[in-house]
């Protein structure tokens, strides 16, 4: 079966047929392109992966309590995460479960290689068994350790737990 291609003259297009296989799809911009199901897919697939990145994810669970009486910001043991090294970001959250000796307050900071980001502090709450925290930050991946600080006011003692029911922990998320 055929039909007229169209225009006049010297812009006349010749006619365009197809046959009756099943199909055939016919000649596109002078190549002949059949393509399948699987094929389009596979095809699809690759351009939206290479589009839009997939984030990577990491995550770190505290184990073990951490205890401290300082008064100036301390690493916290086991709240570390290594960001990767590429062009992108990572969004970091630092969820905290704590207890202290008496109603003073806890300050707490996310270091990011060596500078501090987001300095925050709370007055503990003696009548909640256990505090909570969450702290967040927005970094670039240059492959460097970000980590959780804290300290306590007049000695106090702190102590971030993790294992148990309450497990203070690092999230990661980062986009290439």
């Amino acid at each position: 079966m055929g039909f007229g291609g169209g225009g006049t003259g010297s812009f006349a297009l010749p006619n365009h047929t197809h046959t009756n296989v099943t199909e055939d799809g016919g000649e596109l911009e002078e190549l002949v392109s059949l393509v399948d199901g699987a094929t389009l897919q596979a095809w699809v697939s690759a351009e939206i992966l290479s589009a839009k990145p997939v984030p990577a994810s990491q995550e770190v669970l505290k184990s073990g309590t951490f205890t401290t009486t300082s008064s100036t910001l301390v690493d916290i043991t086991g709240m570390t995460a290594t960001l990767p090294n590429n062009d992108g970001k990572s969004l970091v959250i630092f969820q905290i479960y704590y207890n202290m000796s008496a109603n003073y307050d806890a300050t707490f900071d996310i270091m990011d290689n060596t500078t501090l980001q987001n300095k925050a502090t709370t007055k503990y709450d003696s009548t909640i068994n256990t505090n909570s925290m969450t702290l967040i930050h927005i970094a670039d991946n240059d492959g460097q350790a970000v980590k959780l600080q804290g300290n306590t006011e007049a000695s106090q003692t702190l102590s971030i737990y993790g294992g148990g029911t309450k497990v203070s922990n690092c999230l990661v998320l980062s986009l290439q």
